[in-house]
Order: C-alpha cells, then structure tokens, then sequence
C-alpha cells in the first residue's frame, strides 16, 4: 500500500477474497516480545508499553502496512482515512472480527516444506494438490518422529573435551620431543631446524588455527544440535541422532542428493570433453592465439552470482535468450521448449545447470593446455614416422600422455559438481519443489535458514565421505589407463 499511495494519478481499491457460507477469516499478527536473559527487564518494558501506545499505533497506522491492534486508533482517520487510498478501509475491520490465529509450529521447516509441496502442485504440475498435501502431511510426520526429537538432550561436555584434548596433545609432544631428543642434531643442525620453523610458522599457525580446529570443530557439532545463534555452550549432544535422521527420515536429504548426482553425471563428462576440445584448439599456432586463450579463461574468474543472473535470463521460460533460438527449431516437429525451471524442472533442471556449467571452462582449459604443450613433439614425430596420424595419433599418443592430467581435472570437477551452490542460490532457491535444490544448498537452509548447524556439520561430514568414496573408486579405476613419464 505505501508503494501504491506514492504513484501519482492511479485509483485503486480492493475487494475482500469470496467466502464459502461459513464467515471466517485467518489473521497474521506481529508482536512485540522482550527476552527472559535481558539485563534491562524494566527499560524493555517500558519500550513495549511505548510501542503499544496510541500514540505509536497511530504513527504506525499511518505508514500502511498493518491494522492497529487499539480498536481506538483503527476507527481513527489514522487508518481510515477517506483522504488515503484505500477507501475501503473499514472491510478490514469487518474481516478482523472474524480472524482465527493459526497454530503454526515454530520450526521454519514447517513453510518450507509446505512451500515445497505447494509449488509441486501449482508450479510445475508433477503432483495433484491432493498428493502433495499428502506428500507434505508425511513429510511432516516423519518430521515430527525425528530422533532429534525424542527427549531433552544433555549439554555438549565442552570442558571434558578440551581437557582430553590438550591432554592429548600434550602427550603427542611429549612422544615427538623424545623422538626428536634420540635423533637431536648438532649445534649447526639445530639452529637451521630453528630457522625452518620460523620461517613455516606462520603456515603451520594459520593452518591449525584457520582449517585444523574449525574441521575438528565441525566433526563434534555433527553430533550436536545447536542454533548458531547462541553461544556454542548451548549445544546439546545428541549422538549419532543427525546421521539418523539424515539417512533415514529426511526425504529432501535424499533428493537434494539425488539433484546433484543427475547434475554431475551430466557436467562432469560433458565439461571435461568441452575443456579437451577448446585445450586442443587454443594448442594450435596461429596469430593472436594468446588473446583467444585469454577470451576463453576469463568467463570462469568473473562473479559468480552476476553470472548466475545472465544465465537466469538465459533460461527464463517465458522469453529466455535459449527458448528463443529452441522455439523455431521445435517447432516443425509440433514440439515446445521446456519450462527449464518451472515445470520441466525435473528433467530440464540439472542440465541447465549443467549447460551454464560450461562457461566455466576455462581453468580445466588452461590445464589441459599445459598437458598438451607439455608433450614432447619427438614422440609426435615418431608416430607420424609409423604412419599414425590425425584421429589415431590422438588416440595412441596424446590421450595416453595426458591422462595424469585428465585424471586430475576429472577429480577436481567431481569434487565441484557436488559443491554447487551460488548457481542454485541465486537462479531458483532449489524451488520448485525440491528440484532444484542442490546438496550444498540444502546444508545451506538446514545452517542459516532453520538453524540447524549441528545437523549442517553432520551434512558437510556425510559430502566430504561420498566425495572421498568417488575420488578412491576414480583413482583406484583409473591405474591402468594413467601413463606417469617418470614411472616404468
């Protein structure tokens, strides 16, 4: 309403929602509240009794954006005010005294998950609105079966642990300053070992400090449940109640998996063959082909939510840059381009992402370059001696040589295809309906969205074991088809 009351020469008014023969209504009501722990109980006091006062109701009245509670000020010309559009103010009155306060649950999983379930049934059509109320009432329920919901929990024994951990770690020194003292080198020996440490404190420091704790750290809030929001002596210890939950009554822990599955199956392969193929060209000597290499690796250092607002252009099923140029080419076959997001999400949403995944390119590019150039051109010339050449030589010669190189860019796009985050957050919220919503965005809403950093820490410790377990089984798989030149 202060929005529309600022537009100049524009009559506007409102009609109240049609009603069945029952005369009811549902309110949304916004209170003022004062927290147990304050220091200064009786100054809260007073602010609310001040913000309550008729004098206040009217001040806020006047703004627009809520009925005041006071009956006084809401007969008031400080919201009914013929002058101030709406004129039918008063209709909003009538609709009060109808109002029923909902008993929603405080756990903001509760709009999330109905949200969810709601965009299924009116965004994308894969579910009738009968069957996602029905997804969400079980969704709710195991929800509310959870085992982190089974009794109070103790607080985290921090001081426990920290004492056993210094103890620890005092008798990890003990044991290396023995070992040391048994091989104690000279004078001469130790001042340089002196020196050496000096100089490697500063990275030994920044990495205890800045990688060792906050890992270790995250290892014991994984069994947990704590907020974020007060102090970490709050933390309960809940066990391996997390991991349960996670495998075994989450469904959008499932899903949200699943999403990122389809997507890297998609972009890994399909970004690598991409990055070989631009590699293979940029390797080729024409003039200017620095500026050309250049062009090809700056896509992949530029912002990433400023490009995952282009790409969200691109994409947009209604006029999007991609259903443009899709449109006429479909349409002599009686065939539409998809609703990328919306409701074709299902199939078309990962390899959107995975189509957008190849403007970044460019650092897997770069590498293969320096794998290409890094060949020696004798062993070209030897096979075009042999009669190998064009596909063949490609084949016999080049894959063979840089498979060290094409086992590393593999690993590290595997390991980012299970990290996309910025591209989700920005494009679709991983809405709707759930299909869409990446693993790490899904960590992302349990940590800062429902304040769940305990159970945040137990996702982040289950992605690094699905990355470890994908990273052994590549590097296990691949031993006999990766050519090391300094091995025999």
């Amino acid at each position: 309403m202060p929005s529309y009351q600022k537009i100049d020469q524009f009559a506007w008014d409102f009609a109240p929602m049609p009603r069945g023969k029952v005369k009811t209504n549902v309110v949304a009501a916004v209170a003022w509240c004062v927290s147990s722990e304050t220091e200064h109980p009786d100054e809260a006091w007073r602010l609310v009794r001040e913000l309550c006062s008729v004098e206040s109701q009217t001040a806020l009245s006047r703004l627009g954006l809520g009925i005041p509670p006071r009956r006084s000020v809401a007969r008031s010309d400080a919201f009914l005010d013929p002058a101030t559009p709406p004129a039918r103010d008063d209709v909003f009155l009538a609709e009060a005294e109808l109002a029923e306060v909902l008993a929603f649950p405080p756990s903001p999983k509760f709009d999330s998950l109905l949200e969810t379930r709601l965009n299924q049934a009116v965004l994308t059509g894969d579910l009738s609105v009968a069957a996602a109320t029905k997804n969400f009432d079980d969704a709710w329920a195991l929800e509310g079966n959870s085992p982190l919901m089974r009794g109070d929990f103790a607080r985290m024994p921090w001081a426990t642990i920290v004492r056993w951990t210094l103890a620890l770690l005092g008798a990890l020194a003990v044991v290396l300053g023995a070992l040391w003292w048994r091989t104690r080198p000279g004078p001469l020996g130790r001042a340089e070992e002196r020196a050496g440490w000096l100089l490697a404190s500063p990275l030994v420091l920044g990495l205890a400090l800045f990688m060792a704790f906050p890992i270790g750290l995250s290892l014991l809030l994984s069994f947990t449940r704590w907020t974020g929001i007060a102090g970490i002596d709050t933390a309960r210890f809940v066990g391996l109640a997390n991991y349960e939950q996670l495998l075994l009554h989450d469904g959008r822990f499932w899903t949200s998996l699943k999403v990122t599955a389809y997507y890297a199956l998609l972009a890994v392969p399909l970004g690598q063959a991409f990055a070989l193929g631009a590699a293979l060209l940029m390797n080729t000597k024409v003039r200017g082909i620095g500026f050309f290499r250049a062009a090809w690796y700056l896509p992949s250092v530029l912002a990433g939510v400023g490009v995952a607002v282009l790409w969200r252009w691109v994409f947009d099923g209604d006029g999007g840059l991609m259903n443009a140029v899709l449109g006429p080419l479909l349409a002599p076959f009686g065939l539409t381009p998809p609703d990328w997001f919306g409701a074709d999400a299902a199939v078309f949403g990962a390899p959107a992402f995975a189509i957008m995944s190849l403007w970044m390119v460019g650092g897997s590019m770069m590498i293969y370059l320096a794998g290409l150039q890094g060949i020696p051109q004798e062993l070209y010339e030897a096979a075009e001696l042999e009669g190998v050449t064009g596909s063949e030589r490609f084949r016999r010669v080049t894959l063979p040589l840089l498979s060290p190189v094409l086992i590393f860019n593999g690993i590290m796009a595997i390991i980012g295809s299970f990290q996309v985050f910025t591209q989700a957050f920005v494009m679709t919220r991983g809405e709707p309906g759930d299909l869409t919503r990446f693993y790490v965005l899904y960590l992302y809403n349990q940590a800062f969205d429902f304040y769940e950093m305990g159970y945040a820490s137990a996702m982040a410790w289950l992605l690094l074991i699905v990355v470890l377990a994908l990273t052994v089984l590549v590097l296990r798989g691949s031993r006999r088809h990766v050519h090391y030149e300094a091995l025999r």
